[in-house]
């Protein structure tokens, strides 16, 4: 089979990469060939289909009002991109289907006509709620540029019946996403619905730790990041490392500083898979405190592979992946005290329960999430896709 791969990035950033990377790999070690389509990069990984790829677009430096008008119609309907794939599909086709993720803002759903020109089968995978709402965390756009672009980008493409014509088949991560998707109008039919991928054979599995907690990802409004650390203050014998950027880096960097932190509270900046990997190797627990409803974080599975204690915010698809108690723990408020309980009640857990809490999350995802598992599904949502472009 030769699949069109298709996401804004082509380098580990973020969840969503992680997964349309890792997806990439595993159809090709299955004999299969994967074309990527993306923007270019100073951080891509190496492909010799760059030559195809879009001009990067960075949303948050807008010097002149003409500059922000140009990227907010850029994010609405990017001709580049239309043009660049075309391109690549009249080269380097035939393809039998391909397999959209994140396109929005930057490659827009303007590359959905193309495919639907050359009469390509799609499977988009579903990282976030951009099908039924401009605010595709169901939070306030993180830019001007963003909010304008956003709303119009919606209207247009409501209109132009983008995704309702240009996607045959959506891959649902959560339970919880195919229903917010379903309850918005989208017919239960056009879904598919299996969890993300994950290599346990590759992950040390590393229950304990030095005590610290981990938070790895943006540093942005509906990560919860600041929630994390008004809770960390409530703790005497918490140690937070913060791994990853973003536009709240220096306000957080200042609460740090107004709770007198600095000795216990690190910032690691970005860091690349394997740096990630042994921050997460070295602490004991992993925080992710979403203020927004996270569709399957990746972060979960990852760190339950490794046997780590888990303590996430109950949001969105979080509980399908933990069992409170048993494969991690949920904090139901929002609030520093709430997330200064678990965090305090986890750090209190014998070393035979962290040790019985790590093998069940290990297994867990282990049963649900093993490639040749994720493999099987992934190939018969192609098919599906396929068959239903026929119809």
């Amino acid at each position: 089979m030769k699949i069109l791969a298709i996401h804004k990035h082509y380098f580990y950033r973020d969840g969503a990469s992680t997964y349309f990377l890792d997806v990439n790999a595993l159809m090709e070690s299955y004999g299969h060939t994967v074309v990527p389509f993306a923007m270019k990069g100073d951080h891509n990984l190496p492909t010799p289909y760059e030559k195809y790829f879009v001009d990067e677009l960075d949303l948050r430096a807008n010097r002149t009002l003409l500059d922000t008008v140009q990227k907010a119609k850029r994010v609405v309907w990017n001709s580049q991109a239309a043009r660049q794939l075309d391109e690549l599909i009249a080269e380097e086709g035939p393809f039998d289907v391909a397999h959209v993720h994140n396109i929005y803002h930057h490659l827009t759903p303007a590359i959905l006509h193309v495919l639907v020109k050359h009469h390509i089968p799609v499977l988009m995978t579903l990282h976030d709620y951009k099908l039924v709402d401009a605010n595709y965390a169901l939070v306030i756009p993180r830019s001007f540029t963003e909010k304008v672009g956003g709303m119009v980008e919606r209207v247009v493409h409501q209109i132009a019946r983008s995704y309702a014509r240009g996607v045959t088949l959506f891959h649902a991560p959560s339970k919880f996403m195919q229903e917010y998707c379903v309850r918005a109008g989208w017919p239960r039919a056009r879904f598919v619905r299996f969890p993300y991928v994950v290599d346990v054979a590759a992950i040390p599995f590393t229950p304990g730790g030095d005590g610290s907690v981990l938070y790895a990802g943006r540093l942005s409004h509906e990560k919860g990041v600041e929630l994390l650390i008004r809770a960390v203050a409530l703790v005497p014998t918490c140690r937070l490392v913060i791994a990853g950027t973003g536009p709240l880096e220096a306000s957080l960097r200042s609460l740090v500083r107004e709770h007198a932190l600095d000795d216990r509270v690190i910032f690691v900046g970005h860091l690349s898979k394997d740096a990630l990997r042994q921050e997460m190797t070295q602490a004991s627990i992993v925080a992710v405190p979403s203020q927004w409803p996270e569709n399957y974080p990746l972060a979960v599975l990852e760190a339950q592979a490794m046997g780590k204690m888990v303590i996430a915010a109950r949001a969105g698809g979080i509980p399908e992946q933990i069992k409170h108690g048993v494969t991690g723990f949920l904090v139901h408020e929002s609030t520093p005290e709430a997330w200064a309980a678990a965090i305090a009640h986890v750090q209190a857990l014998k070393p035979r329960q962290v040790q019985a809490i790590g093998d069940e999350a290990r297994a867990w995802v282990t049963l649900y999430h093993a490639p040749v598992v994720h493999y099987g599904r992934l190939l018969m949502a192609y098919q599906q896709a396929i068959q239903n472009a026929v119809k």
